[in-house]
């Protein structure tokens, strides 16, 4: 996988993990990748943490492969063992951040590789990063959100064309990196005119380049997320997912929703620049 952001929250809450590994199941004589899904169900408090892993069968061979958060899209640990070695059901991963202390020289070694090389982040999924967090939600309003991101953005082997946004999109990046800058930035124009492609292009580059944590949100009447309780379901799920902390109620009021977003907008922001692992 690749172009996946590293949070050192990633594993704090309930997610499956998806891994992989070469492997003799099939055949003595010739190794094949072999994929495999986990529960995630909590750390375990030896050493500096494990991650207990359930429901997947970890087999010889997939020892030291990358765990897949399939709710943030993020490598969440490294698959270390199996549970019992008699019945290989569950396994126990070392959570990526463990590994970034130990082994700082790794992270330098893989953020030098892909500054040079772009292409495991240009083959990456577009849409599901800016997924991240809406789990919470109701499977309606989330699918709203991806069906208005994979318009402008399309869909892996499929992309939507764009071009010609430069000046814009660097206008924004330095609005972004300006600290004496205003703290919010509109961008205005006549109907039909590409704002909503711009930004969500703009939000993918700033995602990509770790420059800060983002967070889409969209007001749209075409794809039916302008109503109170859409946007502000999506922003609380949205904005937990930065700070770790999903809400811990999904049922709730649209005026609810949004006094959560408040109470996560009152917190100091968290740190950005998570680096990115493929």
């Amino acid at each position: 996988m690749c172009g996946l952001t590293i949070s050192s929250h990633a594993w704090r809450t309930a997610y499956t993990a998806a891994g992989c590994g070469y492997t003799r199941t099939w055949s003595r004589d010739a190794a094949e990748v072999e994929p495999v899904t986990f529960t995630y169900e909590g750390v375990h408090g030896v050493g500096d943490g494990l991650l207990k892993l359930g429901g997947g069968q970890a087999v010889p061979g997939m020892s030291g492969g990358p765990l897949l958060n399939l709710r943030t899209m993020g490598v969440c640990g490294v698959l270390k063992t199996t549970r019992d070695a008699a019945q290989p059901t569950g396994g126990w991963g070392v959570p990526v951040g463990v590994l970034r202390d130990l082994h700082p020289e790794i992270v330098v070694a893989h953020d030098a590789f892909h500054r040079r090389d772009h292409r495991w982040r240009e083959a990456a999924d577009a849409v599901s990063p800016l997924l991240a967090g809406l789990m919470g939600m109701s499977a309606g309003y989330a699918g709203r959100i991806e069906n208005f991101l994979v318009e402008y953005l399309g869909r892996e082997g499929a992309p939507v064309p764009f071009g010609g946004r430069d000046p814009q999109m660097n206008e924004l990046t330095a609005w972004l990196a300006d600290p004496q800058a205003a703290p919010y930035a509109l961008v205005a124009a006549e109907a039909g005119r590409g704002k909503s492609a711009l930004l969500v292009r703009w939000a993918q580059v700033v995602m990509r380049q770790e420059r800060a944590h983002v967070v889409v949100v969209p007001v749209s009447i075409r794809f039916n997320t302008a109503q109170a309780g859409v946007v502000f379901s999506a922003l609380a799920n949205q904005l937990g997912e930065v700070y770790g902390e999903p809400p811990a109620i999904t049922d709730m009021s649209a005026e609810q929703w949004k006094e959560t977003c408040l109470g996560y907008l009152r917190r100091p922001p968290p740190p950005t620049g998570a680096p990115c692992w493929s």
